[in-house]
């Protein structure tokens, strides 16, 4: 099936704008026009309202969004989906360090609305070679429908060495408080700013909020760990144990299992320290059956 003039046309506005090989954008075209949700569409009546429609649909695809370029990147944490305030949409957070003309720097991607799910589909310590926009503040990079994370290259890193070049900060039970994430001008904790710590897993939850998202949790501790539980001052029972909220497709090990969980610490808002965990290693674990 060839182009129809009039797509051919914005086909080549879009590679006139873009610098992008006319080919490539092509090939974006005919993956959008024949989607089930274009094709089998009892609303379009005609062939020439589907191509109109696809042809407006690409169009916002190049043109009214970031630019992109390809990044060598190896994932190595993940976050949860989780659904924006402010615009309703899903978003997930993949870390990974990225290729750069200085080298590989650790950063976080951001993936939005439809492939925040790819989240769940990426192998980490794998190289990909994946089309992503930059944001034009703070250094993160955007995922949006373009990025694809395929066709990945198993990299030999062990887990220890990943948490040094990442040179996240291994703390204890003791000590965790005292070193809590540095925050940003903004306020906000730096994503990429990650702690690591050792403990067996005594509690796992998981469950969904009101918007749908997912969350989940492991809670750790070792024998170091002597306190009992205590209610805070806005009433809440605090059980002993050290919380680590984590993407519910990371819980892979069972009570009883001894990991390293990296991420990021603050306080909530009960003063008690806890960690936005994006990456969990076994050290003495064992793995929940699969069904």
């Amino acid at each position: 099936m060839s182009l129809p003039d009039f797509v051919s046309k914005r086909v080549d506005t879009i590679h006139q704008r873009t610098g992008i090989d006319r080919e490539e954008i092509i090939r974006d075209y005919w993956e959008i026009f024949k989607d089930p949700f274009i094709s089998d569409d009892p609303q379009f009546s005609t062939d020439e309202e589907r191509h109109n429609y696809a042809k407006a649909v690409l169009w916002t695809h190049y043109v009214s969004r970031p630019p992109t370029k390809e990044f060598d990147v190896i994932p190595v944490g993940f976050s949860p989906v989780k659904v924006a305030r402010k615009t309703g949409q899903p978003y997930s957070n993949v870390f990974a360090f990225v290729k750069g003309k200085a080298g590989a720097k650790f950063k976080r991607i951001v993936l939005q609305g439809e492939n925040a799910g790819k989240v769940r589909e990426i192998t980490p310590k794998c190289k990909y070679t994946v089309k992503l926009g930059e944001f034009a503040q703070g250094g993160d990079l955007i995922g949006d429908n373009r990025a694809r994370f395929e066709d990945p290259v198993l990299l030999k890193m062990t887990d220890e060495q990943v948490l040094q070049r990442i040179g996240a900060k291994r703390v204890d039970f003791q000590n965790v408080a005292k070193f809590l994430s540095q925050k940003g001008s903004d306020g906000y904790v730096v994503a990429t700013d990650w702690r690591v710590i050792r403990g067996i897993i005594i509690r796992s939850n998981q469950g969904k909020r009101d918007d749908g998202s997912e969350w989940g949790v492991y809670t750790i501790a070792d024998d170091t760990v002597e306190d009992e539980p205590r209610v805070s001052a806005t009433g809440q029972v605090i059980r002993p144990g050290f919380s680590c909220w984590i993407a519910p497709h990371l819980m892979g090990y069972t009570d009883d299992s001894e990991v390293d969980i990296a991420g990021t610490t603050r306080k909530n808002r009960a003063g008690v320290t806890v960690m936005d965990a994006y990456w969990i290693s076994p050290i003495h674990a064992k793995e929940i059956a699969s069904v």
